[in-house]
């Protein structure tokens, strides 16, 4: 395996000497690479136990954009009292608030590509995903005893910093019980979305060389995949960096790759004479 580890990084003219390995240990080898890229997504998950400053500031601004859309009224004694009901409304593109007498089910705003509901309750918060609901609080665990949402209306609602930290409290508190999933649909989704590309790239080049007398479609396919781990190579660095430049570097330098290769067996063919 190092071998073709080798030969896949640094020696792309030698990757037509695998060309007889079995299809099967040639995709999971490709899938292992492919879930190595999902590390860099996996580790910043565990190590975030919050929702990020950036996320929390664009609520924030969301916030006081729909402040005319924002409920009337104040939470005491774990009990929220509406002086005011607007509709519900939506923060972002991700989420939605359902009021009280909402009798929305939340498993409609899914085909809408809203995945998390907060439903506000008389006496409790509940969260859902999917339309499944994962939690559900008092307004007491969330810290929002005594909290008047009416400060979104007032005119220095810029400045009310102590309620906008209470809410963005209560986010962190829920994003702590939402985080193993979080981070199982993120590790997923890259995982999916490195190896699906890996595939249909390879694919593709082999459909388009499948012209090349005495090589089978499965060996040229072999060869592809081979050829193809400098892209996930270029996937691990975009992930790992945040370097989106890379990733395309990877796909140039494996259709270069897979050029050599296919040069390569030429040469394999006049030194096994």
């Amino acid at each position: 395996m190092l071998r073709r580890i080798k030969a896949s990084l640094a020696n792309p003219s030698s990757i037509s000497m695998f060309r007889k390995d079995k299809l099967g240990l040639v995709l999971i080898y490709i899938f292992l690479l492919c879930f190595i890229a999902t590390l860099p997504t996996l580790i910043y998950g565990i190590k975030q136990d919050r929702v990020s400053d950036e996320a929390k500031y664009e609520i924030r601004i969301v916030l006081v954009e729909n402040r005319d859309n924002i409920i009337k009224g104040n939470i005491n004694d774990n009990t929220l009292t509406i002086t005011e009901k607007h509709e519900g409304f939506v923060i972002g593109d991700e989420v939605a608030i359902l009021m009280p007498s909402d009798e929305i089910d939340p498993v409609n705003f899914v085909s809408e590509r809203i995945y998390y509901v907060v439903k506000l309750n008389d006496h409790d918060v509940q969260l859902f995903f999917l339309g499944n609901k994962i939690k559900t609080y008092t307004y007491t665990e969330l810290g929002l005893d005594g909290m008047d949402f009416s400060f979104f209306g007032e005119v220095d609602y810029k400045t009310r910093i102590t309620e906008f930290e209470r809410l963005e409290s209560a986010y962190d508190k829920a994003y702590k019980d939402i985080k193993p999933m979080l981070i199982t649909i993120n590790v997923i989704a890259v995982l999916f979305r490195v190896l699906f590309a890996t595939i249909i790239f390879a694919l593709v080049c082999a459909l388009i060389s499948r012209g090349v007398k005495g090589i089978s479609f499965k060996e040229l396919f072999v060869i592809t995949l081979y050829s193809f781990v400098m892209f996930v190579m270029g996937q691990i660095i975009d992930e790992l960096y945040g370097f989106t430049l890379f990733a395309y570097i990877g796909i140039f330098i494996s259709f270069i790759y897979y050029v050599i290769a296919l040069r390569g067996i030429t040469v394999f063919k006049i030194e096994n004479k």
